[in-house]
């Protein structure tokens, strides 16, 4: 190995590299695992293939603070769950698709959480749904899984790969599927952040050229580093693009491209394949918003100029100012003209039409900067369109200005195939079409690129230096063109028909798409509604016979590409409820299309019930129901057909809920009764106890076995059961795809989360929030570590769900302790910090590119324990702006360019105090 010389670096590639905005490269088929043991979050994350996807970037973070404000920005994504405790996790993974969806997991010892609403239940694990959100969940005892997509289906399936993942069912990221992935791995893996991105996107010329891949391994998170004092040591794994040899010199453009800091010494270890680095690193300037003067800087260009002008906001000092522009500070510097830039001040420079603009304010001293401009100026004097007949991609310049083609930099990224599983990505500099141009770009001048295949892109942007160092930015590309199929979705909604959704933001010709219905043209196209199509368009299409296969091709030639295609069936929901007493189960048409009863089929059990839909019904329809005689414990199903698909409806198992369970802790055992009037089948039923020991779980006892029927008080005890094990009651059944299981009854030993606190016009409520009942006088509540007047037994024999008790007003920061059991050694189980009660009104201002936030009423905050997390106009959560009591009528702005879709209003880093949805 070999000591290197002092760099600076500008880390304007790690920045965006390590951001989340990398595509995947590669995708590679893995083979079938046995059971996998779950050890850290990216054991839970599935192999790409398992989702039908290919990976942008997979991270791994640990998680040591209790604060997400030191959270390393991967693992941030954790404080979106509520009834996860930070001081509970050890390690969050992600993973981020190419198809809109996102994927992550969190590893710990945290109580299994319920967000969303509950889908289904797969033996320990709960699959949830939270439209709101867009997320959907597979949740057990300290493991979760997360997917995040705009499509119900898409994400709720993908929530059930990673319950897979999680009992050896399908196979993991790590499952040894991707070799450079397990190589870094095995050289990265233990670090406190981990990224792996295999596909280099929006890196710079010199990564593109040079890698196939990278692996970072930080113990001090990039987003942490900058104001720090010191140095410190980052890790790099670096895979050679093919044909390239990383001798010293590459991979040290590398690093300055790839590091947030000043490099200032490195090694190398070099084993053929792979280049292991090690490097020394110094902070970077800390990017100093709250520092900086605080004010808002436009810019405006014409051809040859841009101008700056103060809008709003305090003076700025102007020697504090620099100007960068195409990487070099500019001849004219604010100092030039001003001694302060204050509201109303403009500067004009003379530039090229076509350049790189940076202004910060810089202190040397503190090393802190904020930049109020970054852009590129000329990115809108191009026009772009793609011949998919012609496999080209055409960029047209409309400036009225000629522009010199000197300091352009033209590329074509291209996707090549190496065998039927992997793929990988070559990059193009092309120097051909600028050469056709000459020495400067006119009005009307293409630069063709040729051979443009689907998934490929090309780029246009300015080959400037990356300067000043150690910021982000500035800006350069003008052009950035990824050629895609244009995504639009078929959407079969009972209330609405059949409609196309276009949600691509490329606008396109509406005369280059074509929907067929088995194969024939409809009478409504896109071209009869739109010229073109643009994100957000919808076309309403005819109503079609279940059964439809409905197509829509893509050309811009002589063939038709298909990039969506549904077939159409009837959407319904049905609903299931068991009657005890009757000892019947009723079938309820809850919402959606009127259906032929004839197509629909009850199944119990496997067989066909002798009473079907079609008995009762010609068509079956909202508010239609059907009763069956059944007992409990029978799988059902509810299917429509007709005759060459079949849906599946409903299904569902009778009978859930009929058990009871207590639990002595000084014996530690559990007591189950079954509390059913009717005889029951105990022939499927199987008994499962989970706890935190993966090992605790195997070889299992199944009382079941020796049971053939359950009648009413029949009690089941269960032995070496710990205070922090759950028991589950669940039901077995075979299909085609294996064993199935489904939870008819839920056990914790110890109550989790026994009650949920609202305040209610000043007065706390606590509510019991467990599915089991319990005991009421062996819950004590305490405020502050004093007994509460009111107490759960005072009120109650026995608790069960929903259950509510008043108990009284406290003041804001007081934490109420739940303590269980009273009759014997008294346990924490539970706590909760009150909070204010207070609301606020949030509105975004397109115009001024500001976020206005307002105490609108309640209770006055210390505005020290008050903050707003709205990304992206936060990173994370923001302070509220301003000293003492917050009070009605206080208010604070946040500049953001962008709308955030919401807004939280968070006390104490940790309690939503209220929420705004931004996106309607």
């Amino acid at each position: 190995m070999k000591r290197r010389e002092l760099l600076l670096s500008s880390g304007g590639a790690a920045a965006v590299l390590l951001s989340g905005r990398v595509p995947k490269a590669q995708a590679q088929q893995t083979p079938a695992q046995a059971d996998i043991e779950i050890e850290r979050a990216i054991d839970l994350l599935p192999a790409p293939d398992e989702l039908d996807a290919e990976y942008r970037r997979v991270t791994e973070a640990s998680v040591e603070g209790t604060d997400e404000e030191e959270l390393p920005y991967p693992a941030r994504t954790v404080a979106q769950f509520e009834d996860i405790d930070l001081a509970d996790v050890d390690s969050v993974a992600t993973a981020w698709t190419d198809n809109q969806l996102s994927v992550g997991a969190v590893y710990g010892s945290f109580d299994a959480p319920e967000p969303g609403k509950e889908v289904e239940e797969i033996g320990d694990w709960r699959i949830g749904d939270d439209s709101d959100n867009r997320l959907a969940t597979a949740s057990t005892d300290g493991k979760l899984f997360f997917a995040n997509a705009g499509d119900s289906d898409t994400r709720v399936e993908a929530a059930e790969v990673g319950q897979e993942v999680g009992i050896g069912g399908a196979d993991a990221v790590n499952d040894g599927g991707i070799d450079a992935l397990d190589e870094a791995l095995d050289r990265l893996g233990e670090k406190k952040l981990f990224y792996y991105i295999d596909n280099l996107e929006f890196g710079s010329s010199t990564i593109l050229d040079q890698l196939q891949t990278f692996s970072a391994g930080f113990e001090t998170s990039p987003n942490q580093l900058r104001g720090m004092d010191g140095t410190v040591e980052n890790y790099f794994y670096l895979e050679a693009a093919e044909d390239v040899e990383l001798d010293d010199e590459t991979v040290k453009e590398i690093l300055v491209d790839l590091e947030v800091g000043e490099i200032v010494e490195f090694e190398t270890e070099d084993d053929g394949e792979f280049v292991f680095v090690e490097a020394v690193v110094k902070a970077p300037p800390e990017r100093a918003r709250e520092k900086a003067p605080d004010a808002s800087v436009s810019l405006t260009s014409e051809e040859g100029t841009v101008t700056f002008e103060h809008q709003r906001g305090e003076s700025i000092p102007a020697d504090m100012l620099e100007l960068w522009v195409n990487g070099e500070l500019a001849d004219t510097q604010p100092a030039d003209e001003f001694d302060t830039f204050g509201q109303g001040d403009s500067l004009t420079v003379d530039t090229d039409p076509l350049a790189s603009v940076f202004l910060r304010w810089f202190d040397e001293e503190k090393n802190q900067y904020y930049e109020y401009v970054s852009a590129v100026v000329g990115s809108d004097r191009f026009e772009t369109a793609y011949d998919p007949s012609a496999e080209t991609v055409e960029i047209t310049y409309t400036g009225e200005t000629e522009a010199n083609t000197d300091i352009l930099e033209l590329s074509h990224r291209q996707r090549v195939d190496e065998d039927g599983n992997t793929f990988r990505y070559e990059t193009e500099q092309l120097t051909e079409p600028l050469e056709d141009i000459g020495e400067t770009l006119e009005n009307g001048d293409s630069l063709v690129v040729e051979d443009v295949e689907i998934r490929d892109r090309v780029t246009l942007e300015l080959d400037v230096p990356q300067q000043p160092p150690g910021t982000f930015g500035p800006e350069t590309t003008l052009v950035r063109y990824r050629v895609r199929q244009p995504r639009l979705s078929i959407r079969n909604r009972p209330d609405d028909g059949i409609a196309l959704r276009y949600y691509d933001d490329t606008t396109r010709d509406a005369e280059n798409f074509r929907v067929l219905a088995d194969g024939e043209e409809m009478e409504t196209q896109p071209s009869d509604e739109y010229d073109t199509l643009e994100e957000g368009d919808r076309i309403q299409l005819p109503d079609v016979e279940y059964g439809t296969k409905v197509v829509v091709e893509w050309t811009g030639g002589d063939e038709g590409v298909v990039v969506e295609q549904q077939v159409i069936t009837p959407q319904l929901y049905m609903q299931t409820s068991y009657d005890d007493e009757a000892g019947t189960v009723t079938i309820s048409h809850e919402g959606g299309n009127t259906v032929e009863a004839d197509n629909l089929e009850l199944t119990m059990g496997g067989e066909t019930t002798d009473t079907q839909f079609s008995d009762e019904f010609e068509t079956v329809s909202q508010g239609d129901s059907l009763s069956v005689e059944t007992g409990p414990f029978q799988s059902l199903r509810v299917t429509w057909s007709d005759g060459d698909i079949t849906e599946r409806v409903e299904h569902a198992v009778t009978g859930r809920g009929l058990f009871r369970g207590s639990y002595d802790p000084a014996e530690e055992t559990v007591e189950l009764t079954y509390t059913g009037t009717q005889t029951a089948d105990a022939s499927n039923l199987e008994l499962r106890q989970y706890s935190r020991a993966p090992a605790d779980n195997d070889d299992q006892p199944q009382p079941f076995d020796d049971i053939d029927t359950l009648e009413e008080g029949d009690t089941i005890t269960v032995e070496d059961v710990g205070p922090r094990n759950g028991i589950n009651v669940v039901y077995s059944s075979e299909s085609e795809h294996g064993t199935r299981y489904r939870t008819v009854y839920r056990f914790t030993a110890q109550p989790r989360r026994a009650f949920d606190f609202d305040n209610r016009e000043g007065t706390l409520v606590a509510t019991y929030d467990e599915n089991s009942a319990r005991d009421a006088t062996e819950f004590r509540l305490l405020a502050d570590g004093e007994e509460i007047d009111t107490q759960p037994g005072d009120e109650y024999d026995t608790l069960e769900e929903g259950d509510e008790l008043e108990l009284g007003s406290f003041d804001p920061g007081t934490t109420i302790t739940v303590e269980w059991p009273t009759s014997g050694d008294a346990t924490p189980v539970q706590e909760h910090t009150v909070v204010p009660d207070a609301s606020f009104a949030v509105s975004y201002d397109g115009d001024d590119g500001e976020l206005r936030i307002e105490h609108d009423g309640g209770d006055g905050i210390d505005s020290g324990k008050l903050g707003v997390h709205a990304p992206p106009a936060t990173q994370g959560l923001t302070a509220w702006d301003g000293d003492g009591t917050v009070s009605e009528g206080d208010s604070m702005t946040i500049e953001s360019e962008e709308k955030p879709d919401r807004a939280l209003v968070i006390y104490d880093r940790s309690d939503v105090l209220d929420r705004a949805n931004l996106s309607e």
